[in-house]
């Protein structure tokens, strides 16, 4: 228990946090004090003052959370030291602070207000907000009725008791309201389904995409289906009975599910089937080279609809004549449609003088502020030139071991994948790199996460420009970019990457570890080239599959004299024996002209960032000609 007096704040602050959590509160007489009993079995007495302040916070927090929001960022400012960095990675222009505050979780909660004021079952719903819950559960009870997404059973025999599932109860907040659901414990399922796949629509496909939006003027609106799972094909008569649990605020008894509910394994599944259907059924057809994407053309009209669960975007050439199809989808399903995406895949999107751009500025704050790293020094490359990262064999002393149990590698890591997908291929060969440890992370592996994190945070504006007229000049159509080192790892095997470009656009890109040890420069670089050499072929079908014409052989180039003779002779070079017979391949996708191996100087080579930790000159080189830096926020 907290003492009086100059940390006053933080046990106001902690009582906050917990106050809707207390399960028995009473007031003692005799020491004239409340008495709270938590969840979590913690016992404590405030004072009138105390708990008069603690309810007030609540009620602020339950209405705006401004002030409270306000009042936890001023006592991690002032009392709180995260002790899992090091010192030199902090700026000083942020302030250290004081004492390494005991409530950190608590404050962290405090800031997150849509969760920390959500209740955990219904009863604590009535008592926090019974006119807003009771409108959430009424709108989830008005779905279930319109969808007709469950039968009761009467008088339930003990076979269905058996196999009945429990529910589960989300609260959530959307758009400063109470939002309830109910879903189903599909993992109490007795039979777990077979078909449980639902693919989504792949990064790499959505930036073709955009890209031949900005460059031939096409319209791009998001359209959101409102209950997509409830919306479903129902189960066929033949399907085994699942049965439910209603929980006691929708009055309890059993149900019968007429519908993949939400929790069940195969939900996903029977949604996506009931959508694709339905889009194949009215004139659209799935493309090939990636089965979420839907094509639908008639005459000079052309819509290009690629789904991801209930949200999909809508991008046509001819929006007055697609809009009598869109109505048909709305028809069907009840949705709404949002204008020009914001926000797709998770990822941001903005309209800037006609083109789309794409950054991730506002998730890299939300990690920062979610991690406390607010004030990490600003660097100016993903990694430390030159370093290499070995695998943790030193015993840790007691103070280093329980400074990496504190830091979350698993999660700041997760966060650094999540933006190299969506719009950051500088940082490839770093977070490749650092992946490669994160069942065993050490001092060394926590270090270059956080130097990782520094140039994020330094170029969190840095992003994609979807097409671009210029650069369609300098790289016009479909290219590849390969390079790779040579025997840079610890256990002497290489890294090689490639990155795609369609007029100068970067699409896809990746960095890895190529298999085998190789013997030379020259044959790391020539096993590059198959790899490349498929994901130009698949680019090229795909480009084509939506209306980006792609003729002759697609470029790939390289920086090594030797794979580029080795893959455009007609023979097998003396030095070439004694690379893998698998590797040949690529001579036989030039000489049928599906691709052309060139060479390029070392100092152009775009695809040099995703093989080793470069120098600033190399990384700027290759921001200025494949990204952007743009300064626009989401909204």
């Amino acid at each position: 228990m907290l003492k009086q007096g100059a940390h006053m704040d933080e046990r106001v602050a902690k009582k906050f946090v917990k106050w809707h959590n207390g399960r028995t509160f009473s007031y003692n007489d005799d020491t004239s004090m409340y008495r709270i009993l938590y969840d979590d079995g913690d016992k404590e007495e405030l004072s009138i003052e105390e708990t008069t302040a603690a309810r007030e916070h609540f009620k602020l927090a339950k209405k705006a959370g401004t002030e409270a929001a306000k009042a936890a960022k001023e006592l991690r400012d002032h009392n709180v030291l995260h002790t899992t960095l090091d010192d030199e990675d902090r700026d000083p222009a942020q302030g250290l602070g004081g004492h390494h505050s005991k409530i950190w979780e608590e404050i962290n909660s405090l800031e997150n207000l849509s969760t920390a004021i959500l209740p955990k079952n219904w009863e604590q719903a009535m008592q926090m907000d019974a006119k807003g819950w009771t409108a959430a559960l009424e709108k989830e009870s008005a779905k279930f009725a319109e969808f007709e997404v469950f039968t009761p059973v009467v008088n339930p025999t003990r076979e269905q008791k058996r196999d009945a599932m429990s529910a589960r109860e989300v609260y959530t907040i959307k758009n400063g309201l109470p939002a309830y659901r109910v879903t189903v414990r599909g993992d109490q399922e007795r039979e777990k389904p077979l078909n449980i796949q639902a693919p989504i629509v792949r990064h790499s496909t959505l930036r073709l995409l955009l890209a031949k939006a900005a460059k031939y003027d096409y319209e791009v609106v998001h359209m959101d289906i409102t209950g997509a799972f409830l919306q479903s094909t129902p189960f066929p008569s033949t399907a085994p009975p699942k049965y439910m649990w209603l929980p006691r605020s929708m009055g309890g008894g059993m149900v019968r599910l007429n519908k993949a509910l939400y929790g069940l394994g195969e939900a996903s599944h029977e949604w996506r089937t009931t959508y694709v259907d339905y889009l194949l059924s009215i004139g659209f057809v799935m493309a090939i080279y990636d089965p979420c994407l839907l094509i639908y053309r008639k005459g000079d009209l052309e819509i290009l609809f690629p789904i991801c669960v209930d949200d999909s975007l809508f991008i046509t050439n001819r929006m007055d004549d697609a809009k009598a199809v869109l109505d048909q989808i709305l028809q069907r399903f009840k949705g709404r449609v949002e204008g020009i995406p914001g926000k797709f895949l998770g990822t941001n999107y903005a309209m800037h003088l006609g083109l789309y751009e794409t950054n991730q500025a506002e998730y890299i704050d939300s990690v920062l502020k979610n991690y406390d790293l607010q004030d990490l020094k600003p660097v100016s490359t993903p990694q430390v030139q030159g370093q290499i990262l070995s695998k943790q064999i030193d015993q840790l002393t007691i103070e280093d071991q329980n400074r990496v149990n504190s830091f979350d590698f698993r999660g700041l890591l997760g966060s650094a994948i999540w933006l190299l997908v969506t719009c950051r291929p500088e940082i490839a060969t770093a977070v490749s790199d650092i992946a490669k440890h994160t069942s065993k992370p050490g001092i060394p592996h926590i270090k270059a996460l956080t130097h990782l994190w520094r140039y994020l945070k330094s170029t969190k504006h840095l992003g994609l420009k979807l097409w671009d007229a210029e650069r369609a000049k300098t790289r016009p159509g479909l290219q590849i970019y390969t390079d790779s080192s040579f025997a840079e790892q610890d256990d002497a095997l290489s890294r090689g990457g490639w990155i795609v470009f369609y007029d100068g656009t970067p699409i896809d890109w990746k960095s890895s570890i190529t298999k085998g040890v190789s013997t030379s420069t020259g044959e790391a670089e020539y096993k590059m080239l198959l790899p490349s050499a498929l994901e130009a072929i698949h680019y090229k079908f795909l480009c084509n599959e939506i209306g980006l014409k792609v003729d002759g052989a697609v470029p790939i180039w390289t920086d090594s004299t030797v794979a580029t003779t080795i893959a455009n002779a007609p023979y097998v070079t003396i030095k070439g024996r004694q690379f893998k017979v698998a590797y040949h391949r690529i001579r036989e996708e030039v000489q049928a002209k599906s691709v052309t191996v060139k060479h390029v100087p070392g100092v152009n080579n775009l695809a040099d960032v995703l093989t080793k930790s470069t120098t600033k000159a190399v990384l700027d080189y290759f921001t200025t000609n494949a990204m952007k830096m743009t300064h626009w926020k989401k909204g």
